[in-house]
């Protein structure tokens, strides 16, 4: 029997094997970095695909999705005004917030190799100093004067998070905004986080309303979080405000073998149930990503803690998941994934 870690490393080369929109010219490139690296196996495989997205997607003002080798994954005909849906994982923000503790401190920010201060910042950047701005750069970075260190344990993280977000809407909201106005600064100076991923809100809706927990929103759009304490924070906005959005492949998601491509000839893939739905609707969600953008306090919808919860088998979700292109798309056939 296949061990969980396997299936991730089956499932990915099933993954590349199967998805017919990577085109040839970035097919050429993540065979050019798996070919620089001398391990092998399925760890050459990963590590190629991490190496790839962290060079060329994760920390780059210039993504591999928006280049024109992928303009057949473009979403090109998608509306300014349609909403689209993010789930933001506050703990998982520990570098950028530690940033900017620090940059409040005037010590070293280490995590983008530059010393930086406040007025640092003001000088540097012109869209922190539209209007009001400056106040709000010095208010916000304050926040987190006494964020948990590096090295503070998860529970720590977790408490320092409680007591910001268990409170009233409106104290709940200027906390976020303090949040993303240390992750503008933080993108300014160069600590770039791509991609950003999103469903459609329509569609999303009514998986992702108050009253389920944080991963459960995050199982809906294909994220697995076991650990509890965890604050996940639910953000809808205009694609306008994005620009271009694409539908990801596997060399947008890196080594992250819970993605799933598509059948051909279809252009978007939908996110993998990770957990039983909140509603017995079948779920079959679109998936796109864009680059990071700046949020602002009303795009908040909400938030909600995650709780403790159990692992599922990651073949018996994929096959789940199979059967519900087979049906949407009204039979898939033997030729494409015959195993998923």
């Amino acid at each position: 029997m296949l061990t969980p870690d396997e299936n991730g490393d089956r499932a990915i080369a099933i993954n590349l094997a199967c998805d017919h929109r990577v085109s040839k010219e970035r097919e050429a490139e993540i065979t050019r970095v798996f070919n620089e690296r001398s391990d092998r196996g399925a760890q050459r495989v990963r590590g190629a695909l991490n190496d790839y997205f962290l060079g060329q997607i994760r920390a780059t003002n210039d993504p591999a999705f928006l280049q024109d080798n992928n303009t057949r994954n473009e979403a090109a005909q998608m509306h300014g005004s349609t909403l689209l849906v993010t789930l933001l994982d506050l703990n998982g923000l520990r570098i950028v917030l530690n940033w900017g503790r620090m940059a409040y401190e005037g010590i070293s920010a280490t995590a983008i190799r530059r010393r930086v201060t406040v007025d640092d910042l003001l000088d540097r950047h012109e869209l922190l100093r539209e209007g009001g701005t400056p106040a709000h750069v010095r208010e916000s970075l304050r926040e987190f004067r006494l964020f948990p260190q590096p090295n503070a344990a998860a529970h720590d993280l977790s408490e320092w998070f409680d007591a910001r977000m268990n409170t009233t809407e409106g104290l709940q909201r200027a906390f976020l905004g303090r949040v993303f106005r240390v992750m503008q600064c933080h993108r300014l100076e160069g600590g770039v986080f791509n991609p950003v991923w999103v469903s459609l809100w329509k569609s999303a809706q009514r998986f992702l309303t108050q009253g389920f927990a944080g991963n459960t929103w995050q199982s809906t759009l294909g994220v697995q979080t076991r650990e509890p304490g965890r604050w996940i924070v639910k953000l809808v906005y205009r694609k306008s405000l994005v620009g271009k959005i694409y539908h990801p492949t596997q060399l947008d998601a890196g080594d992250d073998h819970r993605h799933f491509p598509p059948p051909p000839p279809q252009p978007g893939g939908h996110p993998m149930q990770l957990s039983d739905p909140p509603t017995q609707d079948p779920l079959l969600l679109d998936e796109f990503v864009h680059q990071q953008v700046d949020f602002r306090e009303e795009h908040v919808r909400g938030a909600a803690r995650t709780n403790a919860v159990s692992s599922f088998p990651l073949q018996i979700r994929r096959q789940k998941h199979w059967s519900l292109l087979d049906a949407h798309y009204g039979g898939i056939g033997p030729d494409w994934m015959p195993a998923p």
